[in-house]
């Protein structure tokens, strides 16, 4: 559970939220994970696959995918692309909720914002 908290960072919805049949659970026999995929299995996994877990009470859902900025012209820069759930087109104050509980998240249970924060 630390490797994939460490390693994967973009979010997911839960899959039950999903048409019956959308993702399938995979027996990939890692404790306390739950493995989704559209298809295939444990040794193909695609970047609409989820992995579930729950760390520190919290139940997390994460898709097997990274999302990083590279800088034109060097290869010493870069940084990971921040995710956001503001829909740009057609903006909701759901969109602006889940903006905000995403922040709180992050806040809340990334390992060096609390100490951080009480000092």
């Amino acid at each position: 559970i630390d490797q994939l908290m460490m390693d994967l960072r973009t979010g997911a919805v839960d899959p039950a939220t999903f048409d019956f049949g959308t993702y399938n659970s995979l027996d990939c026999k890692i404790e306390g994970v739950t493995v989704y995929s559209k298809s295939g299995d444990c040794s193909s996994l695609a970047s609409d696959s989820i992995f579930a877990f729950t760390n520190k009470s919290k139940t997390y859902f994460l898709k097997n995918m990274n999302s990083t900025v590279h800088i034109s012209g060097s290869n010493d820069y870069s940084f990971r692309n921040p995710v956001q759930f503001i829909n740009l087109v057609d903006p909701e104050v759901r969109d602006m909720y889940y903006e905000v509980d995403a922040v709180l998240d992050s806040l809340f249970y990334y390992p060096t914002h609390p100490p951080f924060m009480a000092s």
